[in-house]
């Protein structure tokens, strides 16, 4: 739909924006009448409040009746890896006496026991503003000794002097009684007014574990004045244009309100490839797939997750800016985060990472990568080689993108490629063609490990290819896995941003409950989880919504274990102990192989509000019986030769269209590359279902 020639027809016209702000380029899909309105432009990273104004300038319009904006960002992502070229807040610690340094001492967990040059993370703040006081809660939640006003006054004071914007407050047992972090918080506004960003943490993380407890809030005290800054300024943005509603992804699996993520920041961490899980998790339901494996290679990174019986696997052990070996954090290497988040591989693997050849004149494969600025050789800006400057070498990659709107150079790839070609005494195609081998071994590693944990042959899964990037390498790193089906959506390259139209509103609630299981009466179950079911209605009071559905969890162990599995929680009723103690040993024995009869104890209380939105229906297609007709042929380097390969335009592409492989399908947002030996068919829903012959 062209914009500026049925502006009058569309302006009065409710419509959903979806906006997903990457790394290298913003994505925007819009929802008007039934209609799908896509927009891929690069990223400014130093501009990021203009993301609504963008799109309206870009398209040349002034008004536009939005419903609903839903917003991805990256930002408390890149804030912690240096990426948006800002500095970090200053933010400072207040504890009990004597618990200063429990940010720097953390755990044993070492991913190396025996390196005695083990490096750990630096503290997430300097010793200097971790400030102690002489208040104390027992176990019990007894109040041993209240908060003094003059201690919280004279911290007050250096928090004044020395312009601290945020104060994350962490005291010992707090997570049973809230008591005394309330009164210390209480105190500081007082004497701080609302010039400073003030949470406790049993605010943002009411759970046993002080160290996770504390470095949870620390991270989201440290967000606060960034993200909250930015959100407010979009917020602004979307008043003006009278948007009535104003969603943000969350890492956790669903939306939320602006409100929830002002106080809660840290649901942000980690949520850009969040949409195109649940996108995908939408998809397997609707092709009726047990098994399926999500695959979003980006600019930057790739991405993958386990989808079984239509669903994401949630984990409550993160550690956010960890160190990776084959997609997975090496535990102890990062700052660990008490959220449910959806478990997620990811790899720095992406269309701008670099390809260089090392001082042994080795080639090597990342993990740097030249992000959007300056960008592959090919965009102009630089003479780095990377991954998209390979594929644009071999031919599989056309000369412009966009459909045209963004032209790359292929003489500046060639170059890029000359100067390894020297080192190596190989040719430019040699070297390309390696180098996608390379990055598509390591992007199958992460995708093996998605399965394998989960005791998963890959051979039986479906993988759903997405991403800029994600369907050139889809095919041959199946190939390599014997996955033999591919599903790659109608807006591959959009597909995080589009999958946003079929979320739900999601909020997590927990609640502490430690005791035995025989020692526990219904009735406790029964009045934790209705206490935090009062809570998500007050959350929930304001929003539109279809259905509202609530999920019950516990975090169980065995006695004396230090650490938890989520149980689901059906029924509380007489046979509930029986059941959920019949649950625990399953899903132990699933994960770790063995189980016995011993003490089960509860942890944690977890409820999940579901918030069901209208969703727009898949669009079907009649299925043609004609054939696809391509649009030229040109030389394209696979299995290390050049083969005269079929280019197809995949808006010309009609339900029922079969394509046998070699074969190039250029689109929009995406390239979508078919190997020798690979059937593809255009199904009812102008989806491809990619085959191995």
């Amino acid at each position: 739909m062209n914009f500026a020639e049925n502006l009058k027809e569309i302006e009065y016209k409710e419509a959903i924006l979806c906006i997903d702000v990457g790394g290298t380029f913003t994505d925007y899909v819009m929802l008007l009448n039934e209609e799908i309105i896509t927009l891929k432009i690069p990223t400014d990273i130093k501009k990021l409040e203009n993301v609504i104004s963008n799109f309206f300038s870009y398209f040349k319009i002034t008004s536009l009746n939005i419903k609903e904006v839903i917003y991805v960002t990256t930002i408390a992502s890149n804030l912690f890896l240096g990426q948006l070229g800002i500095e970090m807040p200053k933010t400072c610690l207040i504890t009990t006496k004597g618990f200063r340094d429990i940010i720097e001492i953390g755990r044993q967990n070492r991913p190396e026991l025996y390196n005695l040059f083990f490096e750990k993370k630096k503290p997430l703040v300097e010793r200097m503003y971790r400030f102690e006081i002489n208040e104390r809660i027992d176990s019990k939640g007894r109040v041993i000794k209240e908060v003094n006003e003059e201690e919280i006054e004279r911290i007050a004071k250096i928090v004044n002097k020395n312009k601290i914007e945020s104060i994350a407050i962490c005291f010992i047992n707090s997570y049973v009684n809230p008591y005394n972090e309330f009164r210390a918080k209480a105190l500081l506004k007082k004497f701080l007014g609302n010039n400073v960003y003030i949470l406790t943490s049993y605010e943002v993380c009411p759970e046993i574990g002080e160290y996770e407890r504390f470095s949870t809030t620390l991270l989201n005290a440290i967000l606060m004045p960034i993200l909250t800054s930015h959100l407010d300024k979009l917020l602004n943005e979307i008043r003006k244009r009278n948007v009535k509603k104003f969603y943000i992804m969350g890492s956790t699996g669903g939306l939320l309100s602006y409100e929830k993520v002002s106080i809660k920041p840290i649901y942000t961490i980690e949520s850009g490839p969040i949409a195109g899980i649940l996108g995908s998790s939408y998809l397997s339901k609707i092709y009726n797939f047990d098994n399926v494996v999500s695959f979003d290679m980006g600019g930057t990174t790739a991405k993958s997750s386990l989808i079984q019986n239509f669903s994401p696997f949630i984990t409550t052990e993160y550690e956010f800016g960890a160190r990776r070996i084959g997609g997975r954090s090496l535990k102890g290497t990062g700052y660990p985060i008490k959220v449910p988040f959806i478990d997620v591989v990811e790899v720095s693997a992406g269309g701008g990472t670099i390809v260089w050849a090392d001082e042994t004149n080795n080639l090597k494969v990342g993990p740097l990568s030249a992000g959007s600025d300056p960008g592959p050789a090919c965009y102009g800006k630089s003479m780095i080689p990377t991954i998209t400057d390979a594929n644009l070498i071999l031919g599989r990659l056309g000369e412009k993108l966009l459909e045209g709107n963004m032209v790359i150079y292929k003489e500046r790839s060639v170059k890029a490629f000359e100067k390894l070609s020297k080192i190596l005494g190989l040719s430019i195609e040699e070297i390309a063609f390696s180098a996608i081998k390379l990055i598509n071994f390591k992007m199958g590693k992460a995708i093996k490990i998605v399965a394998i944990e989960r005791g998963i042959e890959p051979s039986r899964l479906t993988l759903i290819a997405y991403g800029g990037a994600g369907p050139m390498h889809a095919c041959e790193i199946c190939e390599e896995l014997g996955i033999r089906n591919i599903i790659i959506p109608k807006y591959p390259g959009l597909f995080s941003s589009f999958s946003l139209l079929f979320s739900d509103v999601k909020y997590i609630y927990s609640s502490n409950l430690i005791k035995k299981i025989n020692e526990l009466k219904i009735d406790e179950i029964d009045k934790k989880f209705k206490e935090l079911e009062n809570l998500a209605k007050i959350d929930i009071k304001n929003e539109e919504l279809k259905e509202i559905n609530f999920q019950k969890y516990l975090d169980l162990r065995y006695y004396r274990q230090s650490y938890e599995l989520l149980i689901p929680v059906k029924n509380i009723d007489e046979n509930f102990f029986e059941n959920i103690k019949n649950d625990f040993y399953k899903k132990h024995k699933e994960i770790y192989g063995w189980c016995y009869d011993a003490p089960i104890e509860v942890v944690n209380v977890r409820l999940y509000l579901i918030g069901i939105r209208d969703k727009p229906l898949l669009k079907k297609y009649e299925l043609s019986s004609e054939n696809a007709k391509e649009k030229e042929i040109r030389q394209v380097y696979f299995n290390e030769q050049y083969i005269e390969t079929k280019i197809y335009s995949r808006k010309d592409l009609k339900a029922g269209n079969e394509i046998i492989g070699p074969a190039i399908i250029e689109q929009y947002d995406s390239t979508i590359v078919i190997p020798p030996n690979w059937y593809c068919f255009v199904d009812e829903y102008l989806n491809l279902q990619v085959r191995k012959i």
